[in-house]
């Protein structure tokens, strides 16, 4: 029995080489092709080691996000207070 796949083919569903899409073409723009070319130069290893890497600096931002966010809590409460001592 043949799966769905060998009874269609995949090259009927791709577009035309010739058919421009403004929605395609507005995101194409703003790739940077050049970054991609460089991680595709990269073993698979070394882009799992620059996947951990950005993880790792997403997560120090977040930390960093949530301290700011105490701060600026505890710096609210202190005027609030310094406003009530002064009245």
């Amino acid at each position: 029995m043949s799966s769905p796949i060998d009874r269609c083919s995949l090259r009927d569903d791709l577009a035309s080489p010739d058919f421009w899409d403004p929605v395609i073409e507005f995101y194409k723009a703003k790739v940077d092709r050049a970054e991609l070319r460089a991680n595709l130069a990269l073993t698979v290893e070394e882009r799992f080691i620059k996947a951990e890497r950005r993880h790792r600096q997403l997560d120090r931002i977040r930390r960093c996000e949530e301290l700011l966010a105490q701060a600026a809590s505890a710096l609210e409460e202190a005027r609030s207070l310094l406003s009530k001592m002064s009245v």
